[in-house]
Protein backbone atom coordinates (compact mmCIF):
# COMPACT_ATOMS: atom_id res chain seq x y z
CA UNK A 1 0.00 0.00 0.00
CA UNK A 2 1.33 3.34 -0.98
CA UNK A 3 2.02 6.24 1.83
CA UNK A 4 -0.98 8.05 0.58
CA UNK A 5 -3.37 4.99 0.36
CA UNK A 6 -2.49 4.71 3.94
CA UNK A 7 -2.73 8.05 5.40
CA UNK A 8 -6.39 7.96 3.35
CA UNK A 9 -7.15 4.52 5.12
CA UNK A 10 -6.60 6.18 8.72
CA UNK A 11 -9.03 9.11 7.67
CA UNK A 12 -11.63 6.97 6.88
CA UNK A 13 -11.39 4.68 9.90
CA UNK A 14 -11.23 7.97 11.84
CA UNK A 15 -14.50 9.11 9.77
CA UNK A 16 -16.72 6.47 10.12
CA UNK A 17 -18.55 6.15 13.22
CA UNK A 18 -19.42 2.53 12.93
CA UNK A 19 -17.65 -0.47 13.70
CA UNK A 20 -14.94 -1.04 11.30
CA UNK A 21 -16.45 -4.47 10.30
CA UNK A 22 -20.09 -2.98 8.83
CA UNK A 23 -19.09 0.59 7.47
CA UNK A 24 -18.53 0.60 3.54
CA UNK A 25 -14.97 2.15 2.73
CA UNK A 26 -15.17 5.21 0.31
CA UNK A 27 -15.43 2.95 -2.94
CA UNK A 28 -15.81 -0.78 -4.26
CA UNK A 29 -12.79 -2.51 -5.22
CA UNK A 30 -12.05 -4.35 -7.81
CA UNK A 31 -9.45 -7.24 -7.99
CA UNK A 32 -8.19 -8.41 -11.26
CA UNK A 33 -6.01 -11.49 -11.78
CA UNK A 34 -5.14 -11.79 -15.34
CA UNK A 35 -2.87 -13.65 -18.03
CA UNK A 36 -2.10 -11.29 -21.30
CA UNK A 37 0.03 -13.93 -24.38
CA UNK A 38 0.08 -12.52 -27.75
CA UNK A 39 -2.99 -10.39 -28.12
CA UNK A 40 -5.28 -12.67 -25.83
CA UNK A 41 -6.00 -11.73 -22.27
CA UNK A 42 -7.59 -14.54 -19.71
CA UNK A 43 -8.58 -13.40 -16.13
CA UNK A 44 -10.60 -13.23 -13.51
CA UNK A 45 -12.42 -10.05 -11.71
CA UNK A 46 -13.81 -10.08 -8.30
CA UNK A 47 -15.70 -6.82 -7.28
CA UNK A 48 -16.65 -5.79 -4.10
CA UNK A 49 -19.64 -3.49 -4.37
CA UNK A 50 -21.55 -1.70 -1.80
CA UNK A 51 -25.07 -0.51 -2.87
CA UNK A 52 -25.01 4.01 -2.21
CA UNK A 53 -27.44 4.63 -5.17
CA UNK A 54 -30.46 4.54 -1.69
CA UNK A 55 -32.55 1.74 -3.58
CA UNK A 56 -32.91 -1.84 -3.73
CA UNK A 57 -30.98 -3.47 -6.47
CA UNK A 58 -31.75 -6.69 -8.18
CA UNK A 59 -29.63 -6.42 -11.24
CA UNK A 60 -26.14 -5.17 -12.13
CA UNK A 61 -25.43 -3.93 -15.42
CA UNK A 62 -21.05 -4.07 -16.76
CA UNK A 63 -20.15 -2.06 -19.78
CA UNK A 64 -18.32 -4.10 -21.91
CA UNK A 65 -16.54 -2.24 -24.29
CA UNK A 66 -14.19 -4.34 -25.93
CA UNK A 67 -17.30 -5.95 -27.65
CA UNK A 68 -17.80 -2.79 -29.68
CA UNK A 69 -14.82 -4.20 -31.15
CA UNK A 70 -16.40 -7.17 -33.19
CA UNK A 71 -17.81 -4.33 -35.48
CA UNK A 72 -15.53 -1.98 -37.26
CA UNK A 73 -17.73 0.88 -37.95
CA UNK A 74 -19.01 0.78 -33.98
CA UNK A 75 -15.30 2.23 -33.22
CA UNK A 76 -14.17 4.03 -36.23
CA UNK A 77 -15.44 7.08 -38.38
CA UNK A 78 -14.88 5.66 -42.10
CA UNK A 79 -12.79 8.53 -42.15
CA UNK A 80 -10.32 7.17 -39.50
CA UNK A 81 -10.65 3.07 -40.78
CA UNK A 82 -7.47 2.91 -43.00
CA UNK A 83 -5.53 4.58 -39.61
CA UNK A 84 -7.53 2.35 -37.23
CA UNK A 85 -7.36 -1.07 -39.71
CA UNK A 86 -4.05 -0.77 -41.28
CA UNK A 87 -3.81 -4.70 -42.22
CA UNK A 88 -7.77 -4.58 -42.90
CA UNK A 89 -10.59 -5.22 -40.21
CA UNK A 90 -9.32 -7.22 -37.57
CA UNK A 91 -11.85 -8.27 -34.91
CA UNK A 92 -11.83 -7.70 -30.86
CA UNK A 93 -13.91 -8.67 -28.13
CA UNK A 94 -14.74 -10.07 -24.54
CA UNK A 95 -16.04 -13.20 -23.75
CA UNK A 96 -17.87 -14.02 -20.79
CA UNK A 97 -16.93 -17.46 -19.45
CA UNK A 98 -18.82 -17.36 -15.51
CA UNK A 99 -20.27 -15.40 -13.66
CA UNK A 100 -20.82 -15.56 -9.84
CA UNK A 101 -22.50 -13.33 -7.06
CA UNK A 102 -21.69 -14.09 -3.24
CA UNK A 103 -20.16 -17.36 -3.95
CA UNK A 104 -22.91 -18.43 -6.23
CA UNK A 105 -23.38 -18.67 -9.45
CA UNK A 106 -25.60 -16.26 -10.87
CA UNK A 107 -27.56 -16.12 -14.69
CA UNK A 108 -26.30 -13.11 -16.79
CA UNK A 109 -26.90 -12.30 -20.53
CA UNK A 110 -25.28 -9.78 -22.76
CA UNK A 111 -27.27 -7.11 -23.88
CA UNK A 112 -27.07 -3.93 -27.07
CA UNK A 113 -24.88 -6.65 -29.17
CA UNK A 114 -22.82 -7.85 -26.30
CA UNK A 115 -21.82 -4.31 -24.87
CA UNK A 116 -23.86 -4.75 -21.72
CA UNK A 117 -23.39 -7.83 -19.15
CA UNK A 118 -26.97 -7.99 -17.30
CA UNK A 119 -26.17 -9.83 -13.79
CA UNK A 120 -29.54 -11.24 -11.98
CA UNK A 121 -28.55 -10.88 -8.26
CA UNK A 122 -30.41 -11.68 -4.70
CA UNK A 123 -31.92 -8.15 -3.72
CA UNK A 124 -29.29 -5.92 -2.19
CA UNK A 125 -30.51 -3.43 0.22
CA UNK A 126 -29.24 0.05 0.24
CA UNK A 127 -25.86 0.13 2.07
CA UNK A 128 -25.62 -4.10 1.80
CA UNK A 129 -22.16 -5.14 0.77
CA UNK A 130 -22.12 -8.12 -2.64
CA UNK A 131 -19.24 -9.89 -4.02
CA UNK A 132 -19.34 -10.32 -7.74
CA UNK A 133 -16.79 -13.09 -9.83
CA UNK A 134 -16.40 -12.71 -13.64
CA UNK A 135 -14.19 -15.09 -15.48
CA UNK A 136 -13.53 -13.59 -18.97
CA UNK A 137 -11.39 -13.45 -21.65
CA UNK A 138 -10.51 -10.72 -24.08
CA UNK A 139 -8.93 -11.02 -27.92
CA UNK A 140 -7.16 -7.51 -28.87
CA UNK A 141 -8.15 -6.12 -32.32
CA UNK A 142 -4.95 -5.95 -34.71
CA UNK A 143 -5.20 -2.21 -34.35
CA UNK A 144 -3.58 0.52 -32.72
CA UNK A 145 -6.18 1.47 -31.07
CA UNK A 146 -6.69 1.84 -27.34
CA UNK A 147 -8.00 -1.54 -27.03
CA UNK A 148 -5.89 -3.16 -29.46
CA UNK A 149 -2.11 -4.98 -30.85
CA UNK A 150 0.08 -1.92 -32.73
CA UNK A 151 3.69 -2.96 -34.01
CA UNK A 152 5.25 -2.68 -30.69
CA UNK A 153 2.55 -1.87 -27.92
CA UNK A 154 -0.49 -4.13 -26.80
CA UNK A 155 -2.81 -1.21 -25.56
CA UNK A 156 -5.02 -2.56 -22.82
CA UNK A 157 -8.09 -0.07 -22.15
CA UNK A 158 -11.19 -0.17 -21.38
CA UNK A 159 -10.52 -4.11 -21.24
CA UNK A 160 -12.22 -5.49 -18.34
CA UNK A 161 -16.13 -5.82 -17.53
CA UNK A 162 -16.62 -2.23 -15.41
CA UNK A 163 -19.76 -1.58 -13.67
CA UNK A 164 -22.57 0.88 -15.00
CA UNK A 165 -23.20 3.56 -11.88
CA UNK A 166 -25.54 1.81 -9.63
CA UNK A 167 -27.43 5.27 -9.02
CA UNK A 168 -28.51 5.46 -12.61
CA UNK A 169 -28.09 1.91 -13.86
CA UNK A 170 -27.15 4.05 -17.36
CA UNK A 171 -25.51 1.66 -20.10
CA UNK A 172 -22.72 3.77 -21.90
CA UNK A 173 -22.46 2.09 -25.14
CA UNK A 174 -19.58 2.86 -27.73
CA UNK A 175 -19.74 5.42 -30.67
CA UNK A 176 -17.49 5.87 -32.84
CA UNK A 177 -16.17 9.40 -31.60
CA UNK A 178 -15.34 10.28 -28.08
CA UNK A 179 -14.92 8.64 -25.08
CA UNK A 180 -18.14 6.57 -24.32
CA UNK A 181 -17.16 5.47 -21.02
CA UNK A 182 -18.51 6.53 -17.65
CA UNK A 183 -17.74 5.28 -14.19
CA UNK A 184 -17.24 6.14 -11.10
CA UNK A 185 -14.33 5.88 -8.87
CA UNK A 186 -13.34 2.44 -7.03
CA UNK A 187 -9.79 0.48 -5.34
CA UNK A 188 -8.36 -1.37 -7.52
CA UNK A 189 -5.82 -4.62 -7.07
CA UNK A 190 -4.43 -5.85 -10.13
CA UNK A 191 -2.02 -9.04 -10.71
CA UNK A 192 -0.67 -9.27 -14.63
CA UNK A 193 1.65 -11.87 -15.79
CA UNK A 194 3.44 -11.58 -19.60
CA UNK A 195 5.64 -13.60 -21.71
CA UNK A 196 9.15 -12.85 -20.55
CA UNK A 197 10.52 -9.44 -21.97
CA UNK A 198 7.85 -7.41 -21.60
CA UNK A 199 7.96 -3.75 -20.31
CA UNK A 200 4.57 -2.40 -18.26
CA UNK A 201 3.13 1.02 -18.13
CA UNK A 202 0.30 1.30 -16.23
CA UNK A 203 -2.35 2.87 -14.13
CA UNK A 204 -1.73 2.91 -10.22
CA UNK A 205 1.55 2.01 -8.63
CA UNK A 206 3.76 -0.89 -9.64
CA UNK A 207 4.20 -2.52 -6.73
CA UNK A 208 6.19 -5.69 -7.14
CA UNK A 209 7.54 -7.23 -10.17
CA UNK A 210 9.13 -10.76 -10.73
CA UNK A 211 10.91 -12.32 -13.54
CA UNK A 212 10.86 -15.88 -14.50
CA UNK A 213 12.61 -17.15 -17.20
CA UNK A 214 9.21 -17.01 -19.50
CA UNK A 215 6.71 -15.09 -17.36
CA UNK A 216 7.10 -11.67 -15.95
CA UNK A 217 4.54 -10.74 -13.00
CA UNK A 218 3.08 -7.71 -12.18
CA UNK A 219 1.40 -6.60 -8.81
CA UNK A 220 -0.52 -2.90 -9.17
CA UNK A 221 -2.44 -0.64 -6.98
CA UNK A 222 -4.77 1.74 -7.23
CA UNK A 223 -6.37 4.17 -5.20
CA UNK A 224 -9.65 5.85 -5.79
CA UNK A 225 -9.32 5.46 -9.39
CA UNK A 226 -12.07 5.31 -12.43
CA UNK A 227 -10.53 3.03 -14.21
CA UNK A 228 -7.40 1.08 -15.23
CA UNK A 229 -5.18 0.70 -18.23
CA UNK A 230 -2.18 -0.41 -19.07
CA UNK A 231 0.43 -0.85 -22.10
CA UNK A 232 3.24 -3.90 -22.56
CA UNK A 233 5.74 -3.26 -24.93
CA UNK A 234 9.53 -5.44 -25.29
CA UNK A 235 11.27 -2.70 -26.67
CA UNK A 236 10.04 0.03 -24.22
CA UNK A 237 12.79 2.35 -22.86
CA UNK A 238 11.83 3.91 -19.59
CA UNK A 239 12.78 7.34 -17.70
CA UNK A 240 11.45 9.15 -14.35
CA UNK A 241 11.57 12.14 -12.80
CA UNK A 242 10.10 13.36 -9.41
CA UNK A 243 7.68 16.78 -9.53
CA UNK A 244 7.05 17.18 -5.68
CA UNK A 245 5.85 13.99 -3.91
CA UNK A 246 4.94 12.99 -7.44
CA UNK A 247 7.14 10.23 -9.46
CA UNK A 248 6.63 10.83 -13.33
CA UNK A 249 7.39 8.16 -15.54
CA UNK A 250 7.69 7.63 -19.65
CA UNK A 251 7.86 4.84 -21.36
CA UNK A 252 9.05 5.40 -24.62
CA UNK A 253 11.18 3.98 -27.75
CA UNK A 254 14.34 6.56 -27.12
CA UNK A 255 13.08 9.28 -29.96
CA UNK A 256 12.26 12.67 -27.83
CA UNK A 257 11.81 10.37 -24.79
CA UNK A 258 13.49 13.06 -22.66
CA UNK A 259 11.50 16.13 -24.12
CA UNK A 260 8.34 14.39 -23.25
CA UNK A 261 9.38 13.41 -19.45
CA UNK A 262 9.78 17.42 -19.25
CA UNK A 263 6.57 18.55 -21.32
CA UNK A 264 4.44 15.37 -18.41
CA UNK A 265 6.65 17.35 -15.94
CA UNK A 266 5.94 20.90 -16.55
CA UNK A 267 2.18 19.99 -17.38
CA UNK A 268 2.07 18.14 -14.18
CA UNK A 269 4.18 21.12 -12.27
CA UNK A 270 1.33 24.07 -13.98
CA UNK A 271 -1.92 22.51 -13.20
CA UNK A 272 -1.36 21.34 -9.47
CA UNK A 273 -0.62 25.26 -8.79
CA UNK A 274 -3.66 26.22 -10.60
CA UNK A 275 -5.90 23.26 -10.43
CA UNK A 276 -5.22 21.68 -6.88
CA UNK A 277 -2.51 19.06 -5.83
CA UNK A 278 -2.55 16.32 -7.87
CA UNK A 279 -4.10 13.17 -5.96
CA UNK A 280 -1.78 10.19 -7.06
CA UNK A 281 1.53 9.27 -6.41
CA UNK A 282 2.09 8.43 -9.71
CA UNK A 283 1.77 9.69 -13.56
CA UNK A 284 2.84 7.70 -16.06
CA UNK A 285 2.97 8.78 -20.07
CA UNK A 286 3.12 6.07 -22.36
CA UNK A 287 3.91 6.27 -26.31
CA UNK A 288 1.70 3.49 -27.65
CA UNK A 289 0.98 2.42 -31.32
CA UNK A 290 -2.35 5.18 -31.79
CA UNK A 291 -3.90 6.10 -34.21
CA UNK A 292 -5.41 9.09 -32.19
CA UNK A 293 -3.26 11.92 -30.76
CA UNK A 294 -3.79 10.68 -27.11
CA UNK A 295 -6.09 8.76 -24.98
CA UNK A 296 -6.40 9.51 -21.29
CA UNK A 297 -6.93 7.14 -17.93
CA UNK A 298 -6.67 7.69 -14.83
CA UNK A 299 -3.03 7.98 -13.51
CA UNK A 300 -2.19 7.18 -17.23
CA UNK A 301 -2.05 8.16 -20.80
CA UNK A 302 -1.14 7.06 -24.13
CA UNK A 303 0.40 9.18 -26.54
CA UNK A 304 0.76 8.69 -30.05
CA UNK A 305 4.23 7.22 -30.86
CA UNK A 306 4.57 9.17 -34.37
CA UNK A 307 4.20 12.35 -32.21
CA UNK A 308 7.70 11.79 -30.62
CA UNK A 309 9.42 12.47 -34.11
CA UNK A 310 11.04 15.85 -34.02
CA UNK A 311 8.98 17.29 -36.24
CA UNK A 312 6.16 17.12 -34.12
CA UNK A 313 7.68 18.61 -31.09
CA UNK A 314 4.93 21.59 -30.63
CA UNK A 315 1.83 19.07 -31.12
CA UNK A 316 3.55 16.36 -28.52
CA UNK A 317 3.55 19.40 -26.56
CA UNK A 318 -0.10 20.19 -26.59
CA UNK A 319 -1.34 16.88 -26.75
CA UNK A 320 0.60 16.02 -23.05
CA UNK A 321 -0.52 19.16 -21.74
CA UNK A 322 -4.19 17.86 -23.02
CA UNK A 323 -4.09 14.86 -21.73
CA UNK A 324 -2.24 15.47 -18.28
CA UNK A 325 -5.58 18.11 -17.70
CA UNK A 326 -7.57 15.22 -17.80
CA UNK A 327 -6.01 14.33 -14.63
CA UNK A 328 -7.97 16.59 -12.94
CA UNK A 329 -11.14 16.85 -15.34
CA UNK A 330 -12.22 13.93 -15.94
CA UNK A 331 -10.30 11.22 -13.16
CA UNK A 332 -10.35 13.34 -10.51
CA UNK A 333 -13.47 15.23 -10.99
CA UNK A 334 -15.42 12.76 -12.62
CA UNK A 335 -18.74 13.59 -15.56
CA UNK A 336 -20.96 11.90 -17.98
CA UNK A 337 -18.99 11.89 -21.62
CA UNK A 338 -21.65 10.77 -22.89
CA UNK A 339 -24.10 13.50 -22.02
CA UNK A 340 -21.96 16.33 -21.24
CA UNK A 341 -18.64 15.74 -23.57
CA UNK A 342 -17.95 19.62 -23.59
CA UNK A 343 -16.99 19.84 -19.78
CA UNK A 344 -14.11 17.34 -19.11
CA UNK A 345 -13.11 18.21 -22.99
CA UNK A 346 -13.55 21.71 -22.68
CA UNK A 347 -11.82 22.09 -19.47
CA UNK A 348 -8.96 19.88 -20.50
CA UNK A 349 -8.76 22.43 -23.95
CA UNK A 350 -8.77 25.38 -21.75
CA UNK A 351 -6.61 24.16 -19.37
CA UNK A 352 -3.79 23.47 -22.34
CA UNK A 353 -3.86 27.04 -23.03
CA UNK A 354 -3.55 27.95 -19.77
CA UNK A 355 -0.24 25.86 -19.70
CA UNK A 356 1.02 27.59 -22.68
CA UNK A 357 0.26 31.26 -21.07
CA UNK A 358 2.60 30.09 -17.73
CA UNK A 359 4.95 28.49 -19.86
CA UNK A 360 5.36 31.09 -23.17
CA UNK A 361 3.32 33.71 -22.40
CA UNK A 362 -0.18 35.26 -22.82
CA UNK A 363 1.04 35.70 -26.72
CA UNK A 364 0.90 31.88 -26.85
CA UNK A 365 -2.29 31.50 -25.24
CA UNK A 366 -3.83 34.00 -27.58
CA UNK A 367 -2.39 31.96 -30.37
CA UNK A 368 -4.42 28.80 -28.93
CA UNK A 369 -8.07 30.75 -28.38
CA UNK A 370 -7.35 32.05 -32.01
CA UNK A 371 -6.93 28.55 -32.95
CA UNK A 372 -9.83 27.12 -31.18
CA UNK A 373 -12.03 29.48 -32.56
CA UNK A 374 -10.69 29.21 -36.13
CA UNK A 375 -11.45 25.49 -35.85
CA UNK A 376 -14.61 25.94 -34.92
CA UNK A 377 -15.92 28.66 -37.90
CA UNK A 378 -14.16 26.26 -40.10
CA UNK A 379 -15.72 23.32 -39.12
CA UNK A 380 -19.36 25.06 -39.21
CA UNK A 381 -17.42 26.41 -42.89
CA UNK A 382 -17.40 22.60 -44.51
CA UNK A 383 -20.41 21.57 -43.28
CA UNK A 384 -22.43 24.36 -44.70
CA UNK A 385 -20.48 24.03 -48.26
CA UNK A 386 -21.42 20.03 -47.77
CA UNK A 387 -25.18 20.90 -47.32
CA UNK A 388 -25.36 20.20 -43.93
CA UNK A 389 -27.77 21.63 -41.64
CA UNK A 390 -26.13 21.22 -38.24
CA UNK A 391 -26.42 23.07 -34.26
CA UNK A 392 -24.43 25.23 -32.87
CA UNK A 393 -24.85 23.68 -29.37
CA UNK A 394 -22.59 22.76 -26.83
CA UNK A 395 -24.57 20.92 -24.32
CA UNK A 396 -25.95 17.60 -26.15
CA UNK A 397 -25.35 13.83 -25.95
CA UNK A 398 -22.22 12.53 -27.70
CA UNK A 399 -24.65 10.61 -29.95
CA UNK A 400 -26.11 13.60 -31.41
CA UNK A 401 -23.29 15.59 -32.90
CA UNK A 402 -24.60 15.32 -36.81
CA UNK A 403 -20.43 14.75 -37.17
CA UNK A 404 -17.44 13.75 -35.75
CA UNK A 405 -15.86 16.80 -36.67
CA UNK A 406 -18.67 18.67 -35.41
CA UNK A 407 -17.92 16.91 -32.00
CA UNK A 408 -14.45 17.40 -31.66
CA UNK A 409 -15.45 21.63 -32.59
CA UNK A 410 -18.27 21.26 -29.94
CA UNK A 411 -16.45 19.43 -27.27
CA UNK A 412 -13.03 20.51 -27.51
CA UNK A 413 -12.56 24.22 -28.72
CA UNK A 414 -15.77 25.88 -28.44
CA UNK A 415 -15.61 25.39 -24.93
CA UNK A 416 -12.11 26.54 -24.74
CA UNK A 417 -13.14 29.97 -26.46
CA UNK A 418 -16.35 29.95 -23.88
CA UNK A 419 -14.07 29.87 -21.08
CA UNK A 420 -11.57 32.71 -22.87
CA UNK A 421 -14.59 35.00 -23.22
CA UNK A 422 -15.55 34.36 -19.23
CA UNK A 423 -11.94 35.04 -18.24
CA UNK A 424 -12.54 38.61 -20.22
CA UNK A 425 -15.19 39.36 -18.29
CA UNK A 426 -14.02 38.63 -14.57
CA UNK A 427 -10.58 38.02 -14.87
CA UNK A 428 -8.07 35.21 -14.92
CA UNK A 429 -7.12 35.13 -11.49
CA UNK A 430 -10.76 34.71 -10.55
CA UNK A 431 -11.54 32.15 -13.18
CA UNK A 432 -8.93 30.08 -11.95
CA UNK A 433 -9.83 30.07 -8.46
CA UNK A 434 -13.36 28.92 -9.21
CA UNK A 435 -11.94 26.06 -11.30
CA UNK A 436 -9.39 25.46 -8.56
CA UNK A 437 -12.66 25.61 -5.88
CA UNK A 438 -14.57 22.96 -8.53
CA UNK A 439 -11.88 20.83 -8.35
CA UNK A 440 -11.19 20.88 -4.61
CA UNK A 441 -15.16 20.68 -3.71
CA UNK A 442 -15.80 17.57 -6.31
CA UNK A 443 -12.95 15.48 -5.88
CA UNK A 444 -13.54 11.25 -6.62
CA UNK A 445 -16.92 12.61 -7.24
CA UNK A 446 -19.13 12.27 -10.44
CA UNK A 447 -20.35 15.83 -11.12
CA UNK A 448 -22.26 17.71 -14.06
CA UNK A 449 -22.53 21.45 -15.40
CA UNK A 450 -24.37 22.30 -11.87
CA UNK A 451 -21.74 22.06 -9.73
CA UNK A 452 -18.89 23.87 -12.10
CA UNK A 453 -21.43 26.64 -12.32
CA UNK A 454 -21.89 26.43 -8.44
CA UNK A 455 -17.98 26.81 -7.71
CA UNK A 456 -17.68 29.86 -10.95
CA UNK A 457 -20.45 31.99 -9.59
CA UNK A 458 -19.29 31.32 -5.82
CA UNK A 459 -15.27 32.64 -6.89
CA UNK A 460 -17.02 34.82 -9.32
CA UNK A 461 -19.93 36.82 -7.63
CA UNK A 462 -21.85 36.46 -10.87
CA UNK A 463 -24.25 35.22 -12.10
CA UNK A 464 -22.47 32.25 -14.52
CA UNK A 465 -25.13 29.80 -15.29
CA UNK A 466 -26.91 33.06 -17.32
CA UNK A 467 -23.31 33.81 -19.06
CA UNK A 468 -23.00 30.40 -20.14
CA UNK A 469 -26.68 29.41 -21.54
CA UNK A 470 -26.35 31.15 -24.73
CA UNK A 471 -22.88 29.22 -25.61
CA UNK A 472 -24.25 26.09 -24.43
CA UNK A 473 -27.24 26.08 -26.69
CA UNK A 474 -25.80 27.16 -29.74
CA UNK A 475 -27.10 30.97 -29.67
CA UNK A 476 -23.23 32.62 -29.79
CA UNK A 477 -23.01 33.87 -33.10
CA UNK A 478 -20.15 32.49 -34.79
CA UNK A 479 -20.24 33.31 -38.61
Amino acid sequence: MTPLAVLLTCCLVLTFVLPRATAAPAFDRYDLNVTVKENRLTGRETLSLWNRSGETVSALFFCLSANAYRDAERVAVKEKMSEAYPHGFSQGKTDILRVRVNETDAPFSLEEDGQILSVTVPPLSPGGKMTVRIDFSDVLPDSPARFGKGDDTLNFGNWYPVLCPLREQEKPLYIPFGDPFYSDCADYHLTLRAPAGYRLASSGVIENKNEGIFETAWEVTGYAMRDLAFVLSPAYVLQSRHVGDTLVYVYGFGENDGVALTYACRALACFDRLFGAYPYPTFTLAAADLYIAGMEYPTLVMIDRSLFASDKIEALEETIAHETAHQWWYAAVGSDPLREAWLDEGLAQYATALYLEETYGEERYQEFIRGSETYVRTVFYIMEQEGETVSRAIERPTKDFEHWLLYNAMCYDAPCVMFDALRQMVGRKTLVNGLRAFAEQNQFQTVGKKELIDALSASTGKNIASYLAPWLAGEVYWE
